[in-house]
């Protein structure tokens, strides 16, 4: 198996947020890892999702994939939250790559989502985010509040 880690996308000298998102946080809780979420400007259905890594000192950075960042809809038949877009991982072969990124401590990551760029349906939703912190080897998972898209 072959694994690379790499710089993240994104980084806090990156301050203005990208197009078409509202301003969100910069800076999160000292020594935490914070999850910002905010509805896009330009694309209703859509919202606009940032990470701080606040964690300091050697050994601050956290390792992240490529689907690190999933929007999930809460389903009032199954009383949970669900993916809108998650892979099957019960069936089929799904292609993940093996690369994990890394976000450095006081570093910041935004991303929009749904990743389909098509709306999302109206409902109850809430964003995860999925990382490893310094020296585990397990995946931790992080929810943002809950918020409603028309």
């Amino acid at each position: 198996m072959l694994s690379l880690f790499l710089p993240g996308p994104g980084s806090s000298q990156d301050v203005a947020p990208p197009t078409g998102c509202p301003r969100l946080p910069e800076h999160g809780v000292a020594n935490k890892i914070s999850l910002y979420v905010g509805k896009r400007l330009d694309a209703p259905g859509s919202v606009c999702v940032r990470v701080v890594n606040g964690l300091q000192g050697l050994g601050a950075d956290i390792r992240y994939g490529a689907s690190a960042f999933w929007l999930q809809k809460w389903e009032d038949k199954e009383g949970k939250f669900r993916g809108l877009e998650e892979p099957d991982l019960h069936g089929g072969l799904v292609a993940v790559p093996l690369i994990a990124y890394t976000l450095p401590g006081g570093e910041m990551l935004d991303e929009r989502l749904p990743y389909s760029h098509q709306p999302a349906p109206a409902g109850r939703y809430r964003v995860r985010f999925r990382f490893r912190m310094p020296g585990q080897g397990v995946h931790q998972e992080l929810y943002s509040e809950e918020f409603t898209l028309p």
